[in-house]
Order: C-alpha cells, then sequence, then structure tokens
C-alpha cells in the first residue's frame, strides 16, 4: 500500500532511523521505543553479568559523547513486554469505547486508517490473540519521558503507562 509506504519513510526521518523495522519476527519492537523528549529511538542491547543475559533498550544517543543528550534511562525488555500486554488489556477493557472510534475510521479515514481500523476491529474482537502479531499490527511505537511510557497504537489511540523501576 502506498499510503502506509509513505508512512513508514516519514516515520524513518522522523527519528532518524536507517530503516523502519530490522528482523520484526524476532525484534517486533526495533525501531518503535523513542525518547519522548529528543525524538531518537533506542536500540536494543544485549547485556552480560557473568553467566545471566539482559535485553535492554538503551537509548542510543546517550553514550556517545558524555554528559550530552537526555537524561532517559535504559529500560528493560521485559518492561517493554509487560507494557504490550498492559496496553492490550486496557483495549479489552475500553473495548466498545475503542470500537466506536475505529469504526468511524473504518468508515471515513484515509485508506490506511481504514486497512488499520477494519483489523483492530477483526483483532479486538477475535476469541483468541497473538502476542506477535498484536504487537506488528496494533502498536506503532513507544514513547519514554521519565517514569511514563506511551504506546502510540496505529489507530491513533495513545495508552499511557506509568513504569516503576
Amino acid at each position: 500500500m502506498q499510503l502506509e509506504t509513505v508512512r513508514r519513510q516519514e516515520y524513518v526521518k522522523e527519528h532518524g532511523l536507517r530503516v523502519y523495522s530490522n528482523k520484526p519476527e524476532t525484534n517486533p519492537d526495533a525501531g518503535k521505543i523513542i525518547c519522548g523528549q529528543c525524538n531518537k529511538a533506542y536500540i536494543r542491547k544485549t547485556w552480560k553479568s557473568g553467566d545471566h543475559l539482559r535485553k535492554v533498550w538503551q537509548y542510543q544517543e546517550r553514550y556517545k559523547v558524555k554528559g550530552v543528550g537526555c537524561s532517559n534511562r535504559n529500560i528493560d525488555e521485559n518492561i517493554i513486554e509487560m507494557a504490550c500486554i498492559s496496553a492490550f488489556n486496557t483495549l479489552l477493557k475500553n473495548k466498545n469505547e475503542y470500537m466506536k472510534k475505529w469504526k468511524v475510521r473504518a468508515e471515513f479515514g484515509n485508506p490506511l486508517e481504514q486497512y488499520n481500523a477494519m483489523t483492530f476491529l477483526e483483532m479486538i474482537s477475535a476469541k483468541e490473540h497473538n502476542e506477535l502479531s498484536i504487537r506488528l499490527m496494533f502498536i506503532e511505537s513507544f514513547s519514554i519521558s521519565g517514569n511514563d511510557l506511551l504506546v502510540h497504537l496505529k489507530n491513533k489511540t495513545e495508552i499511557r503507562i506509568r513504569l516503576s523501576y
């Protein structure tokens, strides 16, 4: 779809990325975790401590020049995963409210908004949900600012999650 290609190109340009998503089947959040202060992307790192490996999303500008960049912290991948679950549970809890908005977009939005709204309506009505497909189909990006994680859905819905470190 041409509108999706344009949307992705604008997203890449806005957040200073090289590509929209790299290997979404193994790393569905690549390029989607954004600093809420400066709009730059986080990158995924594996930290090793003894025999323990830990996946962490690191603010990409943080360690380039000492003292330069935002003060946002690194964030464990399990927090992002919990945020996805929390966001989806919020969708299910407020399903009727969101469905009204999506039905309007499905009827009156541009073709991409219509497609996304129809997909949302189908997935939210399904009995079973696959976590990877939810992350790929529902989530546009995450923005982190202090202790707040804002989950931006592709249908323009935003869900705020309070982080506790």
